[in-house]
């Protein structure tokens, strides 16, 4: 099982005669390695289950392949102090005729999914965390919860949005990466990182095709060029913005201090990473995080206070009693202290 899984091997492998060629391991069938499967997976939904506290927050992302469209769904908690974010579920979306991509149809799925596997209610969930699509939006506001946004979505737009002042320069080399004999190295809309990587290829073959007479009239002028390792130079300022983002550790100061930095650079990002961007779904919530982990609490507006109230903690109160018990605790261990001082003192001299 373990080598199906980790090797994304097809489950018929374990049946494949080449397979017992080269492997001591028991033969099994299909049918054993869907049942043991079906096992692995009902006990991690007990630990899961275990583990998730009453209120917790969900990160869920989405994808389709062969017409099918998926959802993956990790829970968001801390334990002994330490962030888990178990995988409750990863299905398909849609399971009937009636069903579509719809917000409604995302909250159908968490409600069921959540109730029948972990016995939570998807009302107790405090915020959820994805892409700033309509929908995620539409579903934090059928939930009344706040949306999260996925910081490097926020990233891509801006770049790919900067793209737009350059598109014909960025066009220049991408009709000229098809006339040269190597495979073309070309930009992709959904990763600005293939553009990155195509003005790269182009700089670094510059110098030995720039005296090919076939292909001079194709090759961008003088000014282009300028503006294009500009370009090259900005983008590798947001690379590094960008994958230091996919580091665990990074927190939503970590990326507000990114991003301002990376603003004082290139304004034109502002339109997608700035802190009060019409694309942020829940600008006071996202506003107070960041005051929060800076420790300015006391700068929080009315309206950043009162998004955190879904977060806010009852302090255990002490005793009278506990108080008394710690206060002559303190006074002993101040006099055992004072004494201990003394006699490790200079001798007498009387």
């Amino acid at each position: 099982m373990s080598w199906i899984i980790k090797s994304n091997l097809p489950l018929h492998f374990c049946e494949d005669a080449e397979t017992h060629r080269y492997t001591n391991l028991e033969r099994i069938s299909q049918e054993t390695l869907y049942r043991g499967l079906e096992s692995v997976t009902r006990h991690v939904e007990v630990v899961i289950k275990a583990d998730m506290p009453k209120r917790y927050g969900l990160i869920s992302d989405g994808w389709s392949f062969n017409s099918e469209h998926y959802l993956a769904v990790f829970g968001c908690f801390e334990m002994a102090g330490t962030a888990q974010y178990p995988l409750p579920a990863m299905a398909p979306l849609m399971n009937s005729p009636t069903n579509n991509l719809s917000a409604a149809t995302h909250l159908t799925f968490l409600r069921q999914m959540l109730m029948r596997d972990y016995n939570k209610r998807v009302e107790d969930y405090l915020f959820t965390v994805g892409d700033n699509c309509y929908i995620n939006q539409r579903l934090a506001n059928l939930l009344s919860v706040p949306l999260v946004g996925c910081v490097s979505h926020h990233l891509n737009l801006a770049v790919q949005n900067f793209f737009r002042e350059v598109s014909d320069d960025l066009d220049n080399v991408k009709s000229l990466m098809f006339k040269t004999p190597l495979r073309p190295v070309l930009s992709q809309d959904t990763r600005w990182s293939s553009t990155f990587c195509m003005i790269h290829r182009y700089f670094r073959l510059l110098e030995f095709i720039k005296d090919d007479d076939e292909l001079t009239d194709n090759l961008p002028g003088p000014a282009t060029n300028r503006r294009l390792r500009k370009l090259l130079e900005d983008l590798s300022m947001v690379k590094s913005v960008s994958k230091e983002l996919q580091a665990s550790t990074v927190s939503l100061l970590d990326v507000r201090v990114y991003f301002d930095r990376l603003l004082e650079s290139l304004p034109p990002l502002a339109s997608h990473i700035g802190a009060r961007t019409a694309i942020v779904h829940s600008p006071h919530c996202e506003a107070a995080y960041v005051k929060v982990l800076d420790g300015k609490t006391a700068e929080l507006t009315r309206a950043e206070t009162a998004s955190q109230r879904r977060f806010a903690v009852q302090c255990e109160e002490t005793s009278v009693a506990a108080a008394v018990d710690d206060a002559e605790s303190s006074f002993l261990e101040q006099v055992k202290k004072r004494r201990k001082l003394a006699t490790s003192g200079p001798p007498s001299t009387s």
